[in-house]
């Protein structure tokens, strides 16, 4: 008798701890769930471009990627008005819009996997036309070693997407970036020359003065 209600003691608690290990586990109307698949559902991102919207001169192209696909989807491109803007597919994440005239085109990106689309994704495609003209604001500029100067320039017409190009005639003493803000690093003189895709080319003088040191006693006024 006491070997029998043994065996039944033995027996209800392997019951109770596998009712405990089913507690513990995910379950979905699919059965059990483990909770590896969990992780990576919740780490799972969402499809994107890498822009939302972009603005080109008229000839010019740029490259559009998808971003977070898998290789079992497939991804389409399409541009709403072929006349303003053309996709061509480069890569199977990666297309090419060329502006052909001025307008606005938006360019529509399907992602299907088998026979479902999963995503659909949009990039509004702005083109524009070339610079004709570009002058800068000042012909002469007086900077200090250590400053930073954002050279002003116009560009016609205003509506124009085209990034004009900065050159310094010597990095050493100033040096330019790509928007045109100069950093005084020596003494000297140099030019920066700014042009654009017609030719047409501006120059602006910037003399750099040693900066005046700075001292712990200015000193008082006397009589």
């Amino acid at each position: 008798m006491k070997a029998h209600l043994l065996h039944l003691q033995k027996r209800l608690l392997t019951i109770s701890f596998f009712i405990l290990l089913l507690s513990l586990l995910p379950i979905t109307s699919f059965g059990l769930l483990s909770r590896s698949t969990i992780v990576q559902a919740d780490e799972g991102e969402t499809e994107r471009l890498n822009v939302d919207s972009k603005s080109l001169v008229r000839d010019d192209t740029y490259t559009l990627k998808v971003y977070r696909t898998n290789p079992e989807q497939k991804i389409f491109f399409k541009s709403s008005d072929t006349d303003v803007a053309t996709v061509k597919k480069t890569d199977t994440k990666e297309a090419e819009v060329t502006g052909v005239s001025v307008g606005t085109a938006t360019i529509t990106v399907t992602i299907k996997e088998g026979f479902k689309v999963t995503a659909t994704l949009k990039c509004e495609i702005t083109v524009t036309p070339p610079a004709l003209s570009v002058k800068f604001s000042e012909n002469t500029i007086d900077v200090v070693v250590g400053d930073r100067y954002v050279l002003k320039r116009d560009l016609k017409p205003l509506s124009t997407a085209e990034n004009p190009i900065f050159i310094s005639s010597d990095p050493s003493v100033v040096s330019v970036s790509t928007k045109g803000v100069i950093t005084a690093i020596a003494p000297g003189e140099v030019t920066i020359s700014v042009s654009i895709a017609n030719g047409v080319t501006d120059i602006c003088k910037i003399i750099v003065s040693e900066a005046s040191p700075v001292t712990g006693d200015k000193g008082s006024a006397t009589s």
